[in-house]
């Protein structure tokens, strides 16, 4: 086989990371480290510059802007039950991360696109 062939070619290759499930070989290492496939691929991978659009860029702005909404809501429920309702602090404490938690809103993503579709 030519050195340079490609890689879709090289019909008699094992890869690191190649899982064999049955039989018996045995093989010979033709390369390691950074001349490795796999290496090969990491470093492509890793020059990818990564793309932010106009919407990803708002749902950022918006996740940020929510995330404050809900700890300020959060600590407010902890204040109120800690100091007002004379609740103990512990308990505030679960309730206001329970508040914390139930409130970010998991389907955003979806939710937003099925929102600009709609309205397109």
């Amino acid at each position: 086989m030519a050195p340079d062939a490609l890689l879709g070619d090289r019909a008699s290759m094992a890869y690191s990371g190649t899982l064999v499930t049955y039989g018996q070989g045995t093989g010979v290492v033709v390369a390691t480290a950074m001349a490795a496939e796999i290496d090969r691929i990491s470093t492509m991978l890793s020059e990818v510059e990564t793309l932010t659009t106009p919407l990803l860029q708002r749902m950022g702005v918006f996740g940020r802007w929510l995330t404050v909404v809900i700890l300020a809501l959060s600590a407010v429920v902890f204040a109120i039950g800690t100091w007002v309702w004379h609740f103990p602090a512990t308990e505030m404490f679960m309730a206001a991360v329970g508040l914390a938690v139930a409130a970010i809103p998991e389907g955003l993503p979806a939710i937003i696109t099925i929102t600009l579709a709609i309205g397109v």
